[in-house]
């Protein structure tokens, strides 16, 4: 999938505000999951619209990630809300969490996790395919994705690298966000130096 990847455009975002966090909104939960600096909580943002532009009144929960993470870029989730993963800049790796209770963080405990050694420096975000044997990582300090196949479906711990990679530096030097279609068709990307979504 990587190596056919074509540059398609992109979606200028200069003007918008993006000081609270990294995101994985899951429309169908009405929920918002952000991890925010420096106290690394995970927090399930209880939303009462289904539009996350809308945040009315919620419920505030959340866990600390520090003992995995100390520099936490990313927050995703699997979805049906029991996996979550999280990785950073600190540890160079994935953590996955599972959670007890879908979509609620108070319930996640450590399962597994993945370090990616060299291959990937700063990871900044991930995306999964939706039977959990894909992954990809966008890596800061490359502003490439790699892609890693998972021989056991959500368990980062079989995570095999499929040497197979794709740049984005000609689009953004300093990427920070990742998200794939569900069916792996297309990828789009954020980051901070040219402020769109390519």
């Amino acid at each position: 999938m990587l190596n056919n990847g074509n540059f398609l455009g992109s979606y200028d975002l200069s003007k918008q505000n993006w000081n609270s966090g990294m995101y994985d909104v899951r429309s169908h939960a009405a929920m918002k999951y952000s991890g925010r600096f420096p106290e690394y909580p995970v927090l399930p943002d209880d939303i009462t619209t289904s539009n996350p532009n809308l945040i009315g009144p919620y419920t505030r929960k959340y866990i600390s990630i520090a003992a995995q993470e100390a520099s936490p870029n990313s927050v995703i989730l699997s979805n049906d809300g029991i996996n979550m993963f999280i990785t950073g800049a600190n540890a160079d790796r994935v953590n996955r969490f599972i959670l007890s209770t879908p979509y609620d963080t108070t319930t996640a405990v450590v399962s597994t996790s993945f370090a990616f050694g060299t291959t990937v420096v700063d990871p900044t975000s991930l995306s999964f395919s939706p039977d959990g044997l894909k992954m990809l990582v966008l890596g800061s300090s490359t502003d490439t994705i790699y892609s890693y196949s998972l021989s056991t479906t959500w368990d980062v711990s079989t995570a095999v690298y499929d040497s197979k990679t794709f740049s984005v530096t000609t689009q953004e030097s300093v990427p920070a966000g990742l998200y794939v279609k569900p069916d792996g068709t297309k990828f789009w990307v954020i980051g901070s130096a040219v402020d769109s979504v390519l």
